[in-house]
């Protein structure tokens, strides 16, 4: 319980490394303690959520009743995580397998949360975290059943959890890095067409969406021929990305007519090579 974690002390080891410049350190242990915050605590950080922004664990709002302010979602794609996909990039990849993830004055291993603080007031930033596979042989056992692989599993879970921190219920943005843009679209056709009230509240508030490199219409890393995918035995979320592949269509269309009803507003930035 609460009570005896703060007994043990575990509060203030917490709220130290709270403040720990290694961002392996400091996430959990603000996860940690704002899922144990009775007073101020409305939301759950479920496994994979992360609280980047504000600093202090609460978003502040100086108009409850209008409930100001804007959520930003980062989602990442295959083979990514909270801790990899948003740092600034290294050409010299010095960086690449740190464990000492510390930002510095011309570097940011996490730049959503370190470029976006001075707005903090105001925008609570979260992050998701999910494991992916390019290959089913990255289990114990190729025929493995892995917890939320398809893309309608993965975006499932992935709502679920995100209405559990709150989501939804005052505007959000949402950004998408490959296979994460193809989840936010999932949740949106979800949620709107959901008969739960809180769901379709979470569709009519998000107000826009940044795509990086989401492969809309699928991806040429799917495209394997017979022989290949033999030996390789592609994972489900690689198979769901086979370009025109007939779902992707079919969510690609719903999207376009989600975003003439609610008006959203969507960026979308492509890869500049193969």
């Amino acid at each position: 319980s609460c009570q005896a974690i703060f007994k043990a002390g575990w509060v203030g080891i917490l709220a130290a490394w709270k403040q720990h410049a290694n961002l392996l350190v400091s996430l959990p242990a603000t996860k940690a303690l704002s899922n144990m915050d009775q007073e101020f605590g409305q939301h759950t950080y479920k496994p994979g959520i992360y609280l980047l922004l504000p600093n202090d664990r609460h978003v502040q709002h100086k108009n409850n009743l209008s409930n100001w302010g804007v959520d930003v979602v980062f989602i990442h794609g295959l083979l990514g995580g909270v801790f990899y996909t948003w740092r600034q990039q290294d050409t010299d990849n010095n960086r690449e397998l740190s464990d000492n993830q510390v930002s510095e004055d011309d570097y940011s291993f996490c730049w959503p949360r370190d470029w976006l603080a001075e707005d903090s007031n105001h925008v609570r930033v979260l992050g998701c975290d999910f494991d992916s596979y390019l290959s089913q042989w990255g289990g114990s056992c190729p025929t493995q059943s892995f917890q939320h692989q398809s893309l309608e599993e993965r975006s499932e879970d992935m709502l679920s959890k995100l209405q559990a921190a709150g989501v939804g219920q005052r505007p959000v943005v949402f950004v998408g890095h490959s296979m994460g843009g193809l989840i936010v679209k999932k949740m949106l056709m979800t949620a709107e067409n959901s008969e739960d009230p809180a769901r379709k509240q979470f569709a009519e508030n998000t107000k826009g969406i940044v795509f990086y490199s989401t492969p809309h219409k699928g991806s040429e890393i799917a495209n394997l021929n017979s022989i290949v995918k033999y030996f390789f035995f592609p994972s489900v979320e690689v198979q769901e990305l086979d370009t025109d592949y007939p779902p992707l269509l079919e969510l690609n269309t719903h999207f376009k007519t989600f975003v003439e009803k609610f008006k959203t507003k969507v960026i979308s930035f492509g890869e500049t090579g193969p």
